[in-house]
């Protein structure tokens, strides 16, 4: 069978570093890389031997211990071949043998390495002969150690030489992780598939290898789109993992058995419950081998198993009968400390639950709160289906629909809200179902109008004021979201003034229903309603409108203000729990303004808080939302890796709104990388969904991109405009000057330069004023304005169109018989086009910088502009004499020059053009880097 590739050695360079500081040290004898097995220690060996083996002053040797019987048999394959391994046989003469083999004919300056492979495996003679190596400086020893294995008193004594340097290996971060599984799979992988892999391996590379190979065998990984993911619920476990864990489960008995049995079936256990089942020494012993951890969990501390694996393999063998009787000793355990946590109840509910296959209704009622409130809604979903039918309520109902959708159940989610419907009685029950109801067939479906009639039909009837203003919120909000921005923004208006009040309400006390109500006198603050999640979605969606209306700096300014507010009162209900949840509305505003860097920032910022508090639905809007700012910026690969992460949670939710938006970005994405097949695929599953209306016009792109990769670009173009056409009638100015701007880069410029300047002057924010500039520049052939462009459109961070800029102004340089200032843009275009990704574009005629060098013609201008003659360039690049001429000859008239004097000053031009007028950051849409000479 053919030996596996290697896997990349990611998330090592620490460790790397210090392991070659350590043989820089010329007091250093050498380095011991240490950690768990499964943890790579052989493999940073080997990656340290492999940089080594380029200095040509070296020389490198590997053996690897064994527990043979015969000693020092590890060092015989160092020997001569006119040496007998029995020489060995004699300790005294087996040093002066191998020192004679290592040290041989070699010059005494040479660096000798002797790798050592499981070092705790040595005999004693063989730790002896080492440690003599070391000591008479033979050698520098590098050696590999299992932290997890018995060492022998040898071996002990040579790992505690104050002169070897110890390099501890631990498991991979979870970012190392995703990192590493980028690379080896060749493309982004799922935030929630990073994270599980990484806690079934522990961030052990050896053990993650072998759960995504299993994984991959299995069907289990797949890929979705342009994103890797494992199926729902799926954990993979591998043949040799499970061996392992057999072999370390199989001497664990009595106290320590029970303790890890009561971990597999509860999850978690507080240090002094771990305690009680199996002592203090028991809990010592179950750490050092691996098996435990305890961890910080508030004020106490918490025993959790190290590896989900272990639970599962132990949970998968405990008999029904001792299943129960564990967890009903819990139970009693729990209820003796007394169960005063909200936590406790939980852990009550759920351990009664799963022992007697039922508990008291009102317990599961309050550990099916706790459990929505922890976003745990697998454990909600379990404890509100016992809940027996007559004990529930349209709050409980509604629970368990919000809980049913996100565990990807759409059918019985909508059966949970019927019966939520049929019993709702007062105002505020009708307000809550109607809101969820709207709301659902808005996200899930797609169906706007639909949304909009129940919103209006909850209407009739109505007593209260405050009931009719949350209604009116909600409407504004499917509004603004779907076909009538203006509408819905004005309506918001009218709920959500601009003033600003001097400070936030000062607490967000529980009424007396047990919501909670954010209260001010104040009548320009922006809550005096029990209904926070409603305010709170309004005021995201204000701030999106804003973005999209053209007042990006004002939705931009109001989303920081709901956002500050929101950490400052503290609120904590439903969806909109943490303030996390309002950073994408955030990161859109920002990114309409012209702040792309900060915009990615803040939306990565979201993603990262809301997936780790599993809050799904925001999470999907953070990943949609990062999918357009990379969009925007230029970046496909990164745009393509977070529109298939929001096509991911947007399919397992069942959610029809984000997942066509997520797949007419994906088709944006695959056509800006000329992947036009990926780009048609994506476009006609994105239509098997309605079009909701938000972003109008902007699904039109992955099917004009593709097009104009087909040389089809009058098509194109078409398609673009009768999309602007859209969103301008819409209100959606953000979305139109997008559009309008990739008309112009398609040729069509001059029919859309005067809209985008009237664009601008309406627009907010600095982006749409610089693409209006391109545009102008594109039209006018003016090389001044397209060069202002670029640095504007670089100001934002849209390094593409950046780049666009400056290879048009190059063309227009060359037009006009300036080739050194052509060159100097040309490269400029280059600098800002290596940001993106491999971004490409089919044709833009006359972009191309003919004035750049290539790398050979640049070695041979700069040899040639330092006094060098033409024979010594050719010495020095080992080229003919007439070849050297020749690539000398080229770059004269690339450059425009006669003379070396002034070849001299043309460089010198060209070098300061690469860092000059340079901003910081990067996003935007633009023709891509194939049109920049690289």
């Amino acid at each position: 069978m053919a030996a596996r590739p290697r896997w990349p050695l990611v998330g090592r360079d620490e460790e790397m570093a210090l392991c070659e500081a350590a043989l820089a040290d010329q007091h250093c004898r050498g380095v011991v890389i240490s950690g768990p097995s499964g943890a790579g220690t052989s493999r940073l060996a080997e990656e340290l031997r492999a940089r080594v083996a380029t200095d040509p002053a070296a020389v490198t040797w590997w053996v690897t211990a064994s527990t043979a019987a015969t000693p020092l048999e590890a060092f015989a394959d160092l020997l001569p071949a006119d040496v007998a391994p029995s020489t060995l046989a004699d300790p005294a003469g087996a040093f002066a043998t191998v020192a004679r083999a290592l040290a041989g004919p070699a010059a005494p300056e040479r660096r000798r390495l002797l790798f050592v492979e499981d070092l705790q495996l040595l005999d004693a003679a063989a730790a002896l002969l080492c440690r003599q190596l070391v000591d008479a400086g033979i050698v520098r020893l590098v050696a590999t150690l299992r932290a997890d294995a018995p060492i022998g008193a040898a071996a002990t004594g040579l790992v505690g030489d104050h002169l070897l340097w110890r390099v501890e290996l631990t498991g991979l971060r979870v970012d190392q992780v995703g990192a590493l599984l980028r690379e080896v799979l060749g493309g982004p992988v799922r935030h929630d598939t990073v994270r599980a892999l990484a806690a079934a391996s522990a961030g052990l590379p050896i053990d993650l290898r072998e759960l995504v190979d299993d994984a991959l065998a299995d069907g289990l990984l797949t890929r979705d789109g342009a994103v890797w993911g494992l199926a729902e619920g799926a954990l993979p476990r591998t043949a040799r993992l499970t061996a392992i864990l057999d072999t370390q489960l199989a001497a664990v008995v009595g106290d320590d058995l029970a303790l890890l049995e009561a971990l597999a079936l509860c999850r978690v256990l507080s240090l002094g419950h771990a305690e009680a089942i199996a002592g203090m020494a028991a809990l010592l012993r179950l750490e050092e081998s691996g098996l435990i951890r305890a961890v910080p969990d508030g004020r106490r501390v918490s025993v959790r198993l190290a590896r989900p694996q272990v639970g599962q393999l132990l949970a998968a063998r405990i008999r029904p009968e001792r299943r129960r009787a564990v967890l009903l000793d819990e139970v009693g355990r729990l209820e003796r400390f007394g169960a005063r946590r909200v936590d406790d109840q939980r852990d009550l509910a759920l351990w009664r639950l799963r022992a007697n296959g039922q508990a008291e209704p009102e317990l599961l009622l309050t550990a099916a709160a706790a459990a929505h409130a922890a976003n745990d809604q697998q454990q909600a979903v379990e404890l509100l289906r016992a809940v027996p039918e007559r004990w529930h309520r349209p709050a409980s109902w509604l629970a368990l629909r919000t809980a049913l959708r996100e565990v990807g159940e759409g059918a019985e989610a909508e059966t949970a809200l019927r019966r939520a419907d049929e019993q709702a009685a007062d105002e505020r029950e009708r307000l809550a179902v109607t809101a969820t109801k709207g709301l659902s067939l808005y996200w899930f479906d797609g169906r706007a109008d639909a949304a909009l009639a129940v919103i209006d039909a909850a209407r009739d009837g109505l007593t209260s004021q405050e009931t009719g203003r949350a209604l009116e919120i909600r409407e504004a909000t499917v509004r603004v979201l779907s076909d009538d921005l203006p509408g819905g923004l004005r309506m918001l208006a009218r709920h959500l003034p601009d003033g600003r009040p001097a400070d936030p309400p000062a607490s967000g006390r529980p009424d007396e229903r047990g919501g909670h109500r954010w209260t001010g006198d104040d009548a320009r603050r922006p809550v005096a309603v029990a209904d926070v999640d409603g305010w709170l979605l309004g005021a995201n969606a204000r701030a999106i409108g804003l973005a999209a209306a053209g007042r990006s700096v004002e939705g931009t300014s109001w989303a920081e203000h709901v956002h500050e507010l929101h950490t400052r009162v503290g609120a904590r209900s439903g969806a909109w729990r943490w303030p996390a949840a309002c950073l994408p509305a955030r990161a859109v505003a920002l990114a309409e303004a012209g702040r792309l860097t900060e915009a990615r920032t803040v939306g990565r910022q979201a993603f990262d808080e809301l997936t780790a508090s599993r809050m799904w639905s925001q999470s999907e809007l953070a990943a949609l939302f990062l999918g357009r700012v990379e969009l925007l910026a230029g970046h496909p690969v990164s745009a393509r890796r977070w529109y298939g992460e929001a096509q991911a949670i947007a399919r397992r939710r069942g959610a029809a709104v984000p997942l066509r938006l997520a797949l007419d970005g994906l088709a944006a994405a695959a056509a800006l990388l000329g992947d036009v097949t990926a780009a048609d695929d994506a476009s006609a599953r994105a239509a098997r969904y309605p079009a909701v209306g938000f972003w109008p016009g902007e699904e039109r792109l992955g099917p004009a991109w593709a097009l104009a990769y087909r040389n089809r670009l009058g098509q194109a173009r078409a398609a673009l405009l009768a999309g602007a056409r859209l969103a301008r009638d819409a209100g959606h100015l953000a979305s139109e000057a997008l559009l309008l701007t990739d008309v112009a880069r398609l040729g069509g410029a001059g029919g859309v330069a005067e809209r985008l300047s009237a664009l601008a002057a309406q627009c907010e924010g600095t982006l749409v004023a610089a693409r209006a500039r391109l545009a102008a520049g594109l039209a006018a052939d003016d090389p001044d304005f397209l060069l202002a462009a670029a640095r504007e459109l670089a100001g934002t961070g849209a390094d593409l169109l950046a780049a666009e800029a400056a290879s048009a102004a190059a063309a227009a340089l060359r037009r006009a018989g300036e080739p050194r200032a052509a060159t100097a843009a040309a490269l400029r275009a280059r600098e800002h086009a290596a940001a993106c990704e491999g971004a490409r574009f089919p044709r833009l005629a006359g972009m191309e910088p003919a004035g750049a060098l290539s790398e050979r013609e640049r070695q041979v201008a700069e040899l040639a502009a330092s006094g060098r003659s033409a024979r010594q360039v050719a010495q020095v690049l080992t080229l003919s004499v007439r070849t050297v001429e020749n690539h000398l000859q080229r770059a004269y008239r690339k450059l425009g020059v006669r003379s070396r004097a002034e070849l001299t000053r043309a460089l010198g031009e060209v070098r300061n053009s690469r860092t000059e007028d340079r901003p910081a950051g990067g996003a935007g849409l633009g023709p891509p880097a194939a049109h920049v000479t690289r």
